[in-house]
């Protein structure tokens, strides 16, 4: 490994970088006198300050409440003039494509108008015709609950049961989630009572992710105004906290994987559905070692080589759209968000490409090699993360590659950093699991691991967890900033590949090929699977399927339950790259340069 290189003076250059001295109480030409002291208030004051403050409360509620039911409403509106265009016209996917741009051209300042989510919204107004039933209940949830419901659900029925339910009960998308897979319908019988339209409660999980939504505006410019509604619109500006974006939509789903682990949680799970019994579909050679992740997004898969190039390629047949050069070798797994592929190489570049195109918008230049990929982290502006071999975690602007902030840790940074929760994790040849905030970079919190940690840490539900050099899968509060628990593997093998992270287990994959499941709240083994080679590919939970490769150069799939294989297929060359799921299609990069794509059954 290299030295830290000397650093540049020139490196922040017009970063914007927080200057805490510039906070106080004074302006050019003005000043802020500190308000009068609590003391001598009237009696009544501080009941009369709560009343204002619930009222407050109550008011953004049903504001932003109002302003997504605007949205779903028009979501399905847009949804139904696409099936009618597809029937009478035959419309498909180019046609999609080219709606979806000249949107954004028209309303840059909006989100939700990718082309997926067009053909969400096409898939959405297809699951429910009714118009009355939209408007009364299904406009009463957040989008990605909606989501949630017509990918999971396909009878009708059933999706109204748990839509209902969600509102009344005031579910997130998580706990939904959870409930269908419970088969909550099945134990408490199907029949609703009359569905009473009531706002949810302030402090309700649905309330706290309408709030968040990525796909609404909390601050609409003039077009989104026209469409909210003129009154609606300025509320809207004057009551809601901003809410960043980014990270907050960077998460697998049936037809995208945009970050090596799935989402910016890094869990390495999806929703998708893996091929059944997957077959072999096509092949590309990028003619180098492919050591990264692919990524894959509308149709299209990216993936990096280590000579440097970065390859586009459609999804349906492997036919390549097109090729960038970095002109230094690439290691690090390409991050997809919002329409840029950004991707590091082991001259310490970071490049932003457009991901329709593969031009490039900006790149910016750390210190060291970037052995991991980046992350994408929400605010205003969103952020870049990515950490390198200058001992360092960036923060770079999304837009123009500015950097916002860097983090200075002991050693060499490989992973991805997580994101989630305010807080950036990243682990490092320092042996630290460490905890920054994402507003300005500052420490939260440094764990002791116990051994380098070259892989990428996951979160899930305030909890980090993370495997090391010495053969250790830890389970860390956060809050606590302790390890909750320590899984010894036999031997102290190596766990170089990141862990997959569901509700209730761990996977983690070793150097001595074998994949452990662990349950998540104790550590406990719940099963093992022996490969025949180490297990530098990180695993996938893709539904109740666990997809990895190993150093024999065998792709294998397991039961999630039981860790019973139920597919394998040997390419012949080492698979240390983590794979990547959507819906009917596996695709995995080996070390003899080619891409394997595997669906089902023509």
């Amino acid at each position: 490994m290299a030295g830290k290189k000397k650093r540049a003076s020139t490196a922040v250059g017009g970063a914007l970088v927080p200057c805490r001295g510039s906070r106080g109480r004074t302006r050019d030409a003005a000043s802020f006198p500190a308000p009068p002291s609590h003391v001598g208030m009237p009696s009544d004051y501080v009941a009369t300050l709560n009343d204002i403050k619930n009222r407050i409360r109550s008011e953004r509620v049903r504001v932003v409440m109002a302003a997504n039911a605007t949205m779903v409403l028009m979501y399905w509106e847009i949804g139904r003039i696409i099936l009618a265009r597809q029937a009478t016209e035959g419309w498909g996917a180019k046609v999609i494509d080219r709606l979806s741009a000249d949107l954004r051209e028209e309303f840059p300042e909006m989100q939700g108008l990718s082309a997926r989510n067009l053909k969400y919204m096409r898939k959405f107004a297809d699951a429910w015709p009714d118009r009355a039933i939209v408007q009364r209940t299904v406009a009463q949830l957040p989008w990605r609950s909606n989501l949630a419901l017509i990918e999971k659900l396909a009878d009708p029925d059933e999706r109204l049961w748990y839509a209902r339910y969600t509102a009344e009960n005031g579910w997130s998308r998580e706990i939904l989630e959870l409930q269908i897979e419970s088969g909550l319908h099945k134990r408490q019988g199907r029949a609703v009572n009359n569905f009473a339209l009531t706002l949810p409660p302030a402090d309700s999980d649905l309330t706290a992710q309408v709030f968040k939504d990525p796909y609404r505006q909390d601050r609409p410019g003039p077009r989104l105004a026209i469409a909210v509604g003129g009154r609606l619109a300025c509320l809207l500006w004057l009551l809601l906290p901003p809410v960043g974006r980014g990270a907050d939509r960077l998460s697998a789903t049936g037809d995208s994987w945009p970050i090596a682990r799935g989402d910016a949680a890094l869990t390495g799970t999806t929703p998708a559905r893996a091929p059944e019994q997957p077959v072999l579909r096509w092949q590309f050679n990028t003619q180098a070692r492919v050591l990264a992740s692919p990524v894959i997004h509308d149709g299209v898969v990216y993936v990096a080589a280590s000579d440097g190039n970065v390859h586009a390629l459609r999804l349906a047949d492997g036919e390549p759209l097109w090729t960038f050069a970095a002109q230094a070798g690439i290691e690090a797994a390409p991050l997809l968000a919002d329409g840029v592929l950004y991707v590091g190489d082991s001259d310490g570049n970071l490049h932003a490409l457009e991901a329709a195109t593969g031009q490039r918008r900006w790149v910016y230049a750390a210190e060291g090699q970037i052995m991991g990929g980046a992350n994408c982290a929400p605010g205003t502006p969103p952020l870049i993360l990515f950490g390198s071999y200058d001992y360092r975690l960036h923060a770079v602007i999304a837009s123009s590659g500015e950097l916002a902030w860097v983090y200075e840790t002991g050693h060499y940074v490989n992973g991805i950093p997580a994101v989630g929760d305010g807080v950036a994790l990243i682990g490092g040849c320092d042996e630290y699991v460490h905890v920054v905030r994402l507003t300005d970079g500052g420490l939260v919190s440094m764990i002791a691991a116990g051994s380098y940690v070259a892989a990428s840490p996951a979160l899930r539900d305030g909890q980090a967890y993370v495997g090391h050099y010495s053969g250790e899968v830890l389970g860390i509060d956060l809050a606590a900033g302790e390890v909750r628990w320590r899984f010894a593997a036999e031997g102290q093998p190596a766990f170089f590949a990141s862990l997959a992270v569901t509700t209730t287990r761990v996977l983690a994959g070793g150097r001595h090929g074998i994949l452990h499941c662990l349950a998540r709240d104790t550590g406990q083994e719940i099963w093992q699977f022996q490969a025949q080679g180490d297990i530098d590919s990180s695993p996938v939970v893709a539904r109740d399927r666990v997809l990895f490769g190993a150093g024999d150069g065998r792709l294998t799939m397991l039961r999630f339950t039981d860790g019973e294989r139920l597919w394998s297929y040997l390419v012949g060359s080492p698979v240390t790259a983590g794979v990547a799921v959507v819906d009917g299609w596996l695709i995995a990069g080996a070390t003899d340069g080619v891409i394997y794509a595997f669906g089902e059954a023509p």
